[in-house]
């Protein structure tokens, strides 16, 4: 693991003043972080992906006081997850032919370049190894930490450690091909199983010269010089982003994000444009909603101590007589008529523990004023009001609906053909591929929560976790056995805001 990390670490202090709305500390921040974010987008990229547009949405949420952001120490890991998000999406728009995207022909590389040979063999990954290779190399030279990686893809080590294993052997098979397909004189054997080949970088086709390159006399000591990637990344220096895209992205850390234009949250863009003008607002607010919410968790958790003591943590997916009253549905015998916005406190009021389907939204019971929400493809907790604009309450609607993976449990529709699925243990909206682990990713089975009228939500294929709030953004996590954790996993299920 690298130890040594080349690029400063933005100070607490720093942090925190662009949460709350300080323009020269947002300018620093990306100014500081600029070669380090193009850097890791640039090589994770596919040839369809608007790098710029990856880094501008990334920048703006920066602007926007960076929601999902608990601890100013994580910054960096953030950035670089947020990064990574838009990156997925714009990969996704792009509308990939296939697993490696549409490259351009592969041409010869000069062998005695082996870094250069690297930089091509990345191509013929897929989308999320070329993300995850893209912070491995940033370690290996040493940008980042290990820890940071974790944080940033959310992976546990024992899932990271096993996910880039298999990355690099693909990595190294794919510099392999390259030296391969660049030998001379050329193998007559290659040329002819490679005859209908478009000379476009695949997975498919990496494997068979790879295998080629192992059983065949010929070509296979043409790569026996090839550095270990390990050894051969070290020291790689980042790549500056252009002057023009630089001046762009800096010009941009002084705009007030658009809530129009999905960059985030119209509850955050309110706040720094207020923290703009009076630079007390921004920690008053964080004082007073920290001091609130501890006190209400608090009384919560005081409240219904007792009810709680003969409640084990639920482990694993079964049925028991609570859960299946959880599970049952909006026409069944017990469930209550769904409820509108009260009139008197101007919020959804809470329904009976049968009534998950239908047009709802998912209170926090560990903060109260606070929803589940889609920010750019992205599942958050954040406040919402009656008082909020039709765009934020509209996103922290959802349609509940039978199971995609289990007719006893439910899945969050978020639009015609889309959902809620978790995604390295982070929730965000994907539309449905109709595959197995799609429907699987996107059900969850509702269990008794941390008080009597709330409902905990347990993955169906990751049975020991379930949806969580860590800082700001919803993941799928594992019970530590705490309060604390019982609270920020459970939901008030209430009527949809629109």
């Amino acid at each position: 693991m690298t130890e040594n990390v080349s690029t400063a670490l933005p100070s607490t202090a720093m942090v925190r003043a662009a949460q709350d709305g300080d323009v020269q500390a947002v300018r620093t921040l990306v100014s500081d972080h600029l070669p380090l974010l193009y850097t890791l987008v640039v090589r994770a990229a596919g040839p369809s992906v608007d790098v710029d547009d990856v880094l501008g949405r990334t920048v703006s949420l920066v602007g926007a006081g960076m929601p999902g952001l608990a601890e100013p120490e994580s910054f960096r890991p953030w950035l670089m997850g947020t990064a990574l998000r838009f990156l997925w999406t714009a990969e996704q728009a792009a509308n990939r032919p296939g697993p490696c995207g549409d490259w351009p022909p592969v041409v010869a590389i000069d062998p005695s370049d082996q870094r250069e040979e690297a930089n091509n063999a990345v191509r013929w990954l897929a989308p999320d190894d070329r993300e995850l290779l893209s912070m491995w190399w940033l370690e290996a030279s040493g940008e980042v930490t290990r820890e940071e990686v974790l944080a940033a893809c959310g992976l546990t080590p024992t899932v990271a450690e096993n996910r880039l294993r298999q990355i690099e052997a693909r990595f190294e098979d794919a510099r392999t091909a390259i030296r391969t397909l660049g030998a001379s004189p050329p193998c007559g054997p290659l040329t002819t199983l490679l005859q209908h080949w478009d000379r476009r970088p695949s997975d498919r086709q990496r494997r068979q010269i790879a295998r080629h390159a192992t059983d065949c006399p010929t070509c296979s000591g043409r790569a026996a010089d090839l550095i270990p990637a390990d050894r051969l990344l070290r020291g790689t220096p980042l790549i500056a982003p252009p002057h023009a895209l630089r001046e762009s992205l800096l010009a941009r850390c002084e705009q007030v994000p658009d809530p129009a234009d999905g960059s985030g949250s119209t509850a955050i863009v309110e706040r720094v444009r207020r923290t703009a003008a009076n630079p007390w607002v921004g920690n008053t607010a964080r004082i007073v909603a920290v001091t609130v919410a501890v006190v209400l968790l608090i009384i919560s958790l005081a409240t219904y101590a007792d009810s709680r003591k003969s409640r084990p943590v639920p482990t694993g997916v079964r049925n028991s007589p609570s859960a299946s009253a959880a599970a049952l549905p909006s026409g069944s015998a017990s469930a209550r008529p769904s409820t509108v916005v009260s009139s008197a406190i101007g919020t959804p009021s809470p329904l009976a523990a049968g009534d998950l389907t239908g047009r709802r939204a998912l209170r926090s019971v560990a903060s109260p004023d606070r929803y589940a929400q889609v920010v750019n493809r992205t599942a958050f907790v954040l406040p919402v009001t009656s008082t909020s604009p039709v765009a934020l309450r509209q996103g922290a609607t959802f349609e509940l609906v039978t199971g995609l993976a289990d007719a006893k449990c439910r899945s969050f529709r978020v639009a015609p053909g889309q959902y809620l699925r978790h995604f390295s243990f982070r929730v965000r909206v994907d539309p449905d591929d109709k595959s197995d682990l799609f429907r699987k990713d996107t059900t969850f089975c509702p269990r008794p929560g941390a008080t009597p009228d709330s409902v905990s939500f347990q993955s169906i294929n990751y049975p020991d976790r379930y949806l969580h709030v860590r800082g700001d953004e919803l993941w799928i996590d594992e019970p530590d056995g705490t309060a604390g954790f019982r609270a920020t996993s459970s939901f008030h299920v209430v009527g949809g805001w629109v």
